[in-house]
């Protein structure tokens, strides 16, 4: 079943039970206009909106804007971020905004690791929209896409996905 055939629903976990199986379509959160996701019924039961897509690293997400992450850059059926506007208004620090709580003079995503982030005041463990460099193990310094916890600073990932349900 498609979206399209049901009510309008707020959100990815509103399908959870249906037939719909994962794909693009448009949900309706309360009090806004509908607008395209990546539903991921799959995944520990599904209901996921899929916020941010990396596979092959053809779109650059270490060079985007905070404009870029507000509003949202790629297409929902490849790589993408659906947009901070649309997820919850999650504020990180890119290279022209600053929100780590490092204070002025040094920024995380600027001037350490190149890629937008929600970095802490030591500018944080992981790096998922960090430069792809499509290298797996032999990276040096944190650059790419890395999580420093699972596969250390020398390994930058080559899919990432990640997605929030209620």
């Amino acid at each position: 079943m498609k979206v399209g055939e049901m009510e309008h629903v707020k959100d990815c976990n509103d399908l959870k039970g249906t037939m719909y199986h994962s794909g693009v379509d448009h949900i309706y959160p309360s009090g806004a206009p509908g607008y395209k996701v990546y539903c991921d019924m799959d995944t520990d039961g599904g209901g996921w909106t899929v916020f941010q897509y990396r596979s092959g690293g053809l779109l650059s997400f270490h060079t985007k804007l905070w404009a870029d992450y507000k509003n949202g850059f790629g297409e929902v059926s490849g790589e993408h971020w659906l947009g901070n506007s649309l997820a919850n208004n999650m504020q990180f620090t890119t290279a022209d905004r600053q929100n780590d709580g490092r204070g002025k003079g040094f920024n995380c995503a600027k001037d350490n690791y190149g890629g937008p982030w929600w970095y802490t005041s030591m500018c944080g463990s992981s790096d998922l929209n960090g430069e792809y460099v499509n290298v797996g193990k032999g990276v040096s310094d944190g650059k790419g896409v890395v999580w420093n916890g699972w596969k250390g600073w020398d390994y930058s990932m080559k899919v990432t996905k990640m997605m929030m349900n209620k």
